[in-house]
């Protein structure tokens, strides 16, 4: 009896001491996730687009390379859209949505067609790409904001 009680005081004793050895493991800092959409700063503005090929090459760079195309036909197209909403909203009195979108294709086309792709992703069969495109330029937020 005297070994039953002992090896039962033991036993508590071992869980007791593995039990306040096990000490919670602090989760890791949450990484901020970057910016994907808007403006990064004053000087750069992001914008997050899918964009899918109807070509049915089987080709897989083919398909990837047309697919990444398309997204950045979208990509450019969204960032004239976004200018134009952003200098609509800042001056009222700049036109109507078509005149400040022909002003707005005309002042930023070359900083548009020279923006560049921050992440690309593909779908499983390669079809469709979504990217994170960038358009830089130092005081771009100040020239799209202000009426011409």
């Amino acid at each position: 009896m005297k070994k039953i009680l002992c090896s039962l005081i033991s036993l508590s004793a071992v869980l007791l001491f593995i039990s306040c050895t096990n000490t919670q493991k602090k989760p890791d800092p949450v990484k901020p996730q970057p910016i994907e959409e808007g403006w990064i700063s004053d000087d750069e503005f992001r914008v997050k687009v899918s964009g899918t090929t109807d070509s049915s090459a089987a080709d897989v760079s083919m398909l990837m390379k047309s697919s990444e195309a398309a997204a950045v036909k979208k990509a450019r197209e969204t960032v004239v859209k976004n200018f134009v909403s952003t200098r609509m909203k800042q001056s009222p009195g700049a036109g109507t949505y078509a005149v400040v979108a022909l002003s707005i294709d005309k002042d930023f086309r070359d900083i548009i067609e020279a923006g560049k792709i921050i992440t690309e992703n593909y779908s499983a069969d390669n079809k469709t790409c979504t990217v994170v495109y960038q358009v830089e330029k130092t005081g771009l937020k100040k020239m799209v904001e202000q009426k011409k």
